[in-house]
């Protein structure tokens, strides 16, 4: 009973309190709206790449269409340098709870920087690439989740060029 009483006096401080002293347990699950439903993700999101491309990802959400997101990525294709952008939309297929599976294609140009023949230069060559994002998304709170997923996609410019990266980051 010792032990009971114990525990008690330690969760007080975090359990929240009606007026009456009574303790209100909220059945609501964390990152979750009241009614259950599961929140909109942030406005911005970064992104680690791993693959083809390697790099980092800047996504900005449209605000008066959140669906649609701008983004921007350096990193390496392969072994050249590339940096570019483009567009992406998300489609939400199932909501779960705080969870959510999401299939994003998009497209991008980026310029890939490639050695020249000149001793000190180099070249860019345009690449553009028309991918899928597969994303599990779990919502946090308000606002805020983590995402990491799977890109495929082709690309064309020094041929054609797959594209396959996994990927994990935060949406804020």
């Amino acid at each position: 009973m010792r032990s009971v009483l114990v525990l008690t006096l330690m969760l007080c401080p975090i359990l929240p309190l009606r007026a009456d002293g009574v303790v209100v347990i909220d059945p609501v699950a964390p990152g979750s709206n009241a009614d259950g439903s599961t929140p909109p993700a942030g406005l911005w999101s970064v992104d680690l790449l791993i693959g083809l491309p390697t790099g980092v990802r800047v996504q900005r959400a449209i605000q008066d269409d959140p669906s649609w997101v701008v983004e921007g990525v350096v990193g390496l294709e392969a072994i050249f340098p590339v940096f570019g952008g483009g567009v992406r939309r998300r489609f939400t297929v199932v909501t779960a709870d705080c969870e959510e599976f999401l299939v994003s294609p998009g497209i991008d140009a980026f310029l890939a920087l490639s050695p020249s023949d000149d001793l000190f230069g180099s070249s860019a060559v345009p690449l553009i690439v028309a991918d899928v994002d597969l994303a599990w998304r779990h919502h946090f709170t308000l606002g805020n989740c983590g995402e990491i997923g799977l890109k495929v996609g082709l690309g064309v410019g020094f041929g054609v060029i797959p594209q396959v990266a996994l990927y994990g980051g935060w949406r804020f």
